[in-house]
């Protein structure tokens, strides 16, 4: 029985109206399975007060959806849908039918509550920024799959987002976190799509700008103490180019561009993540006017400031003993590290996944502006770069810490009865929580969606570039090496709206996914998209605390988060990278 998809504009229900028929969502789904006892106690209060039926009459089959790439594989080896098309399609509808505001954009947030699912007040012109691009993301990976039914519905919300984002474009030099970057180039590309030529060279002119304004407004020598710094298994002296940190007893350390916020007494105030995603922006930068006539010295120094900036930070801004990168920090002559800034959550010095898997993202985009592919001979590098190596250590330190322990993981795999030499067998949903705590020595444990599905983006493609076994990860008996490769088909199975089976057409049974905390009095899924994070055992997102007990649940951990939903679309269309022959929908 193939999948069946529905028109969100005409029938605006939950995922279980999208599985196929009448009996997707039936009493057979309403059970949690073993283990999950704790999500579905922490949600009854919320469930109470939910207590509409959504009545879901058997769907037409509706020509035009397509789920799965025509005679491509086996569906359950992921080869047929490489970017889970139709979960992006259903995110993507629910953003635009339940928080965008035609002249406005779209909110931060709508609610979970049937039946009006009201969207919260909170706007956010990042967001506008990034539904633009996940809709030409849609509109590329959707015409690749043949899946014709909602791109022009998509796309014309680009006629009203044109507008808005002439106001709001401004405010990108305000910021040098590089995720602006990459979104206004897939912005840019979404319009060309429509053959819009006068908007998407506004959106290049205005990525370019942006990143001139980040060498000259937010970048700044520094040098680094002689102390250099260290970090886990990574450990100082491994920057390459431009290298943070004396080499030798004698020498004095050298000063290094550095990407982040100067204050007025000579230090930097940077978050890590949005500095290496400036950097690997630089690399592309690089990249893309390597041959302009008029380029002069601005390649040579983009490169120097994302170079320098690379190497600094991951000899100055992770923390020494697991060696994952802290939220903020200030540059300093503090031994280890630079001195974290005040104000981070929960803590100072929490190493979060969010952090992590924005930073592994943007190695693998460095990677990427470097040349360096997974596909043979679709590329080539000057001198070897250490970035993906560096991202394949941070997975296996957040592995080691185990931070992956989401739901009931299969990690590592056994080994598959039956299978060709490197197939895995089939994967359990799970996922990294959402971070660790060194000075309390606790875990968070939550399960944060964007973090996840960054690391999922940036991890698939440094893991093919770079198969080096890493410290944390444990053997794979199907590829007969230590890999934490699995990790990643077990995040796509917690970010799928569909069961592993691919000969089912239903959805998860309840708090079992990403997908499934959402549920009516009967028990029946009814989430729309995806929320900010769940808790551990798939139910709302719980407090942080140290203490035993219910801490309750986090402040909007009901809400569907528009950044989460535009950071699955952005994160899995960087799958097509390690796909041959695939269609460039990712930038």
């Amino acid at each position: 029985m193939e999948r069946r998809f529905i028109l969100l504009a005409s029938l605006p229900l939950a995922l279980c109206a999208v599985a196929a028929g009448s009996g997707a969502c039936g009493n057979g789904n309403s059970g949690s399975p073993g283990g999950t006892t704790d999500a579905s106690d922490a949600n009854e209060e919320f469930i109470e007060n939910t207590d509409v039926n959504v009545d879901v009459p058997p769907l037409p089959e509706a020509s035009g959806y397509v789920c799965w790439i025509p005679n491509s594989g086996d569906k359950s080896q992921g080869l047929s849908d490489p970017v889970l098309l139709c979960t992006q399609d259903q995110v993507l509808g629910f953003i635009l039918q339940y928080a965008y505001t035609k002249g406005t954009g779209v909110m931060s947030t709508w609610s979970s509550v049937p039946p009006n699912y009201p969207a919260g007040t909170t706007h956010d012109w990042r967001d506008d920024l990034g539904l633009a691009a996940a809709i030409g993301d849609f509109h590329c990976s959707a015409s690749y799959y043949g899946s014709t039914v909602n791109i022009a519905k998509y796309d014309s919300t680009l006629v009203d987002l044109r507008t808005v984002l002439t106001n709001e474009l401004p405010n990108a030099t305000k910021s040098y976190d590089g995720a602006l970057y990459y979104r206004m180039r897939s912005a840019g590309l979404a319009f060309t799509y429509v053959m819009d030529s006068t908007d998407a060279a506004a959106l290049g002119a205005a990525a370019d700008a942006w990143a001139a304004n980040v060498v000259t407004s937010f970048t700044t020598m520094v040098t680094p103490p002689a102390s250099g710094g260290t970090g886990g298994d990574g450990g100082a002296g491994e920057g390459g180019a431009g290298e943070a940190g004396a080499s030798d007893g004698s020498a004095p350390p050298s000063p290094v561009a550095l990407i982040g916020t100067p204050n007025g007494d000579g230090t930097v105030t940077y978050q890590p993540a949005q500095s290496i995603m400036a950097a690997a922006a630089l690399l592309d930068m690089a990249r893309v006017h390597a041959n302009d006539p008029d380029a002069g010295a601005a390649v040579p120094t983009w490169v120097a400031t994302a170079t320098g900036t690379l190497s600094y930070l991951w000899n100055r801004a992770r923390d020494p003993v697991t060696g994952l990168f802290y939220q903020t920090l200030v540059t300093s002559s503090d031994p280890g590290h630079d001195a974290l800034a005040p104000g981070g959550m929960p803590t100072s010095d929490a190493l979060l996944t969010d952090v992590q898997g924005a930073a592994i993202l943007g190695l693998s985009r460095a990677m990427r502006a470097l040349g360096a592919s997974v596909i043979p001979d679709a590329g080539s590098m000057g001198p070897p770069a250490p970035y993906a190596a560096w991202a394949n250590q941070m997975v296996g330190a957040m592995t080691g810490l185990g931070l992956f322990h989401a739901g009931t993981p299969n990690y590592p795999p056994p080994l598959c009865q039956g299978c060709a030499q490197g197939v895995e067998p089939p994967a359990n949903p799970s996922g990294f929580l959402e971070g660790y705590v060194p000075s309390l020595n606790a875990t968070m444990q939550n399960v944060p969606v964007a973090g996840n599905a960054w690391l999922l983006g940036g991890f698939a493609a440094t893991t093919g570039i770079d198969a080096t076994p890493v410290a944390g990860c444990k053997q794979d008996p199907n590829l007969n090496t230590v890999s934490c490769n699995f990790e990643n088909a077990e995040i796509r199975a917690a970010l799928d709206e569909y069961t592993q089976d691919p000969s089912s057409s239903t959805i998860p049974p309840a708090y079992s996914t990403l997908l499934t905390v959402v549920t009516d009095q009967n028990g029946d899924v009814i989430q729309q998209a995806y929320l900010p994070a769940t808790s551990r055992d798939w139910g709302f997102a719980k407090n942080f605390s140290t203490t035993p007990g219910d801490a309750g649940l986090e402040p909007g951990a009901t809400d569907y988060s528009t950044a989460a939903n535009l950071a699955m679309i952005e994160a899995l269309t960087e799958l097509w990278v390690v796909r041959p022959n695939a269609p460039a929908c990712a930038y």
